[in-house]
């Protein structure tokens, strides 16, 4: 076979003959102290050039090798459009190895392999060389759709080791102790069940395999220890976001498994460390509050993703702990933690908290000073009315507003001399949510009740009061009767023929997300349009790809074209409700809650937040945890005028509306952390499109 260009440049051999000859010479006694000075820095000069040849051949020589990996590897007809671009300058093979996994009891052998950016599972296949000398070479078959390093997540590290024997399926080891913690490194120190895999959940993994595995643990204790067929494995769970299986691999060993979880971990710390310097995610994080709140004693058991060093999410713990240092206070609210707002009061920023067991209110920047406020039950939204000193609750399916007055205690702030008596908007359970916003200069606050099979959308109005009465900050006033109040007076009603999600209110009209799709509508004229229209044969391809599924949200994006989001998908329509472009933007996961923040599209799901260029749909961030779960939807900072049915008005909190969310403490058993989203400065997304060759 004829050598190649590859084949020199993959056999370069290392330089250091000459250096060595060179150390030599300079050793010898007959030199002078002058040209002993003089060979010293040709010495020097050559080594460094020694270096850079060495270093230079050995690059060279990684890529050639990912050339030839690349040209191994086979993907499926379903994963044509993942592009591995290893031949790209820079690209790692960080780690690859045998691992076993099991199918319908049947062991099978998966060769991984760890790039810089990908993790891929294959199967080593062997094929006959096309050559004239025929003969065979291992290739690999691509299995699984290749794994993004950023939605990689390491789920667990030290589960209980399992017994492989000749007996069909397998069991958990009766070793008669825990899984032993890794001292190495503390990230590593996850407890979790055991489970098959691939499976939709760990716990469907634990009912339909339970009698398999209980099976195996019998005959495995009765087994002899000397067996030669049986053999220890240790497995680690790894979870691709976004993709409904969670894989579960088998190490050899407890060192081998050891050395593949700290590989994952520092392939994505250096992949977080990239985005770091080069400043590409767009949100940072910042901690609200890391102790205050706990799960109750059902819930606290729920386990928490390996935290990855250099992500938002660890810096912000770090931030933290450099304030409070790492000693923990106890909770003051053991509940499930459903919303937020943030609003001034007496030039003070506070922030407050919705719970199962009532309202919880801080100052901003005391995050560890929790007061509970009001004791009412299941406070699911909280809308703060600023301008007007009104903060509104959804509290047990009921709509109700309390003076800003009456949520602040113990903060030494003036005494208040109004009547500051909450005041019921609605009747009993029957809200499901609100919207604030202005339509047509005025400030207007909608609510949404069941009726029957239909949706009923009552719409109220504050009443501005006399400048006495403002100077006093009197809001409440007289009492109108019972259900009504003297700082709301009804607006307006009407009333929609099915069951209704979100509402977006705009400068003229609203578009409500319906199980229908999304409908559009105005006050003076109350008959709902729907958009975009499905019959339309131009768009056969694009209705049928948001056929049954659930809207969440229309957003401006400017003037005129709006961003028509669904769980899966986006797409963009014109003024008109018409399609304005035959692109479909797909999401990594399915969202739950879609919101338009500036520029970005922000898609909340259980296990991360998803956050993409709501102009192109390229995804710029992603934040990932456990019991994800948003609190306040801060504000359209785009377009004022399309607030959502969670966010906070317009006006003046416009500057000062954060996206917030709450999520499992990653390194605190049982505790929730409260978080908010912060714009980072200096990135530019104009910026961050040339650097990456967009």
């Amino acid at each position: 076979m004829e050598p190649t260009l590859q084949t020199f440049a993959k056999h370069a051999q290392p330089r250091q003959q000459p250096f060595e000859a060179s150390q030599r010479r300079e050793d010898s006694a007959t030199l002078d102290i002058e040209e002993k000075a003089t060979l010293a820095t040709t010495i020097d000069e050559i080594k460094a050039v020694t270096l850079g040849s060495n270093a230079e051949t050995e690059e060279q020589s990684k890529r050639i090798e990912m050339v030839e990996l690349q040209s191994k590897l086979f993907f499926r007809p379903e994963m044509e459009r993942v592009a591995l671009n290893l031949d790209h300058v820079g690209r790692r093979l960080i780690f690859r190895g045998d691992l076993l996994y099991a199918r319908h009891s049947t062991w099978l052998k998966s060769h991984v392999m760890l790039f810089d950016h990908y993790l891929i599972l294959t199967e080593t296949v062997t094929q006959r060389e096309s050559t004239a000398k025929g003969g065979e070479m291992g290739v690999f078959d691509v299995s699984k759709f290749p794994i993004p390093i950023q939605l990689l997540i390491l789920e667990s590290t030290n589960d209980d080791p399992v017994i492989r024997s000749p007996v069909k399926g397998f069991g958990v080891v009766n070793t008669g102790r825990k899984s032993v913690a890794n001292t190495q490194n503390p990230r590593l120190n996850q407890t979790a069940t055991n489970d098959l895999e691939p499976q939709n959940t760990p716990e469907d993994a634990q009912s339909n395999n339970s009698a398999s595995i209980m099976s195996s643990v019998r005959k495995s204790d009765s087994a002899p220890s000397n067996d030669a067929d049986a053999m220890l494995l240790y497995p680690f769970r790894l979870k691709h976001l976004g993709n409904p299986h969670v894989y579960t691999l088998y190490a050899p060993s407890a060192q081998n498994r050891h050395d593949w979880c700290n590989k994952i971990l520092e392939a994505k710390t250096r992949y977080s460390t990239s985005l770091l310097t080069e400043n590409s995610e767009p949100f940072r994080l910042r901690v609200i509050a890391d102790t205050a709140f706990a799960y109750d004693s059902i819930s606290a058991s729920q386990r928490s993703v390996v935290l990855v060093k250099g992500t938002p999410l660890d810096q912000a713990i770090r931030e933290i702990e450099q304030i409070y240092g790492t000693s923990l206070p106890p909770p003051v609210c053991r509940a499930e933690v459903n919303c937020a707002a943030t609003f001034n009061c007496y030039g003070k920023s506070m922030v407050v908290i919705g719970t199962d067991f009532g309202l919880y209110i801080s100052e901003t920047n005391d995050h560890r000073r929790w007061i509970k406020s009001i004791s009412i039950s299941h406070v699911t939204q909280i809308g703060i009315l600023e301008e007007f000193s009104i903060c509104l609750i959804i509290a047990d399916k009921s709509l109700i507003a309390y003076h800003l007055d009456t949520i602040i205690p113990g903060f030494n702030f003036p005494a208040s001399n109004i009547d500051s008596k909450p005041q019921k908007l609605s009747g009993v359970r029957d809200v499901s949510f609100f919207a604030t916003g202005r339509i047509k200069e005025r400030t207007l606050v909608f609510y949404k009740k069941r009726d029957g099979l239909n949706s009923s959308f009552k719409v109220l109005e504050p009443i501005f009061q006399t400048s006495s009465e403002k100077k006093s900050r009197n809001l409440f006033g007289r009492k109108l009767g019972r259900g009504t109040t003297d700082f709301f007076k009804g607006f307006d009603e009407f009333h929609i023929p099915t069951e209704c999600y979100t509402i977006n209110l705009f400068n003229e009209y609203m578009a409500i997300s319906t199980r229908r799709g999304f409908e559009v509508l105005s006050l003076n004229k109350k008959d709902p349009v729907a958009i975009p229209d499905m019959k339309n044969p131009a768009i056969t391809n694009i209705a049928a790809r948001l056929a049954n599924q659930k809207p969440l949200g229309m957003f401006r994006l400017s003037s005129f074209e709006f961003l028509l989001c669904y769980e899966e998908t986006s797409v963009y329509v014109d003024k008109g409700g018409d399609i304005s472009r035959t692109v479909v933007m797909e999401y990594v996961g399915k969202a739950k809650t879609a919101v338009l923040y500036g520029v970005y599209l922000v898609l909340f799901n259980s296990e991360f937040v998803e956050v993409r260029n709501a102009e192109n749909g390229r995804l710029r961030q992603v934040i990932t945890g456990r019991d994800v779960r948003p609190l306040d939807y801060g504000i359209n900072t785009l377009g004022a005028d399309a607030a959502t049915s969670q966010s906070n008005p317009p006006g003046n909190s416009a500057q000062k509306g954060t996206l917030k969310l709450a999520m499992a403490h990653p390194e605190v058993a049982g505790r929730r952390i409260v978080l908010e989203m912060v714009l980072n400065e200096g990135h530019s997304e104009e910026v961050f499109e040339q650097n990456a060759g967009v």
